[in-house]
């Protein structure tokens, strides 16, 4: 049995006996953070992309505030016409 088969069995009974999985998680979290924060430090252009993300998801929330106010009118439209 290779390593990756072993690995999988192991996490599959892990995940069915209900342990070790919340661990297993906050372990990786703080790996991928602390791989950030290296590439962060590195990174010249990090506070511009910080800055565009920002407005990337500001952007995201009032297109799908839009299209929420749409959809509900379109609905009240629906209904009073009825």
């Amino acid at each position: 049995m290779t390593n990756i088969n072993k690995l999988s069995n192991k996490q599959g009974s892990e995940q069915l006996n209900g342990q070790s999985d919340d661990s297993l998680a906050y372990t990786r979290s703080l790996e991928n953070a602390e791989a950030e924060s290296q590439y962060a430090t590195n990174d010249p252009l990090a506070d511009v992309k910080n800055m565009r993300l920002q407005q990337l998801a500001a952007c995201r929330i009032k297109t799908a505030n839009q299209l929420q106010a749409k959809m509900d009118k379109t609905k009240a439209d629906q209904s009073g016409s009825e």
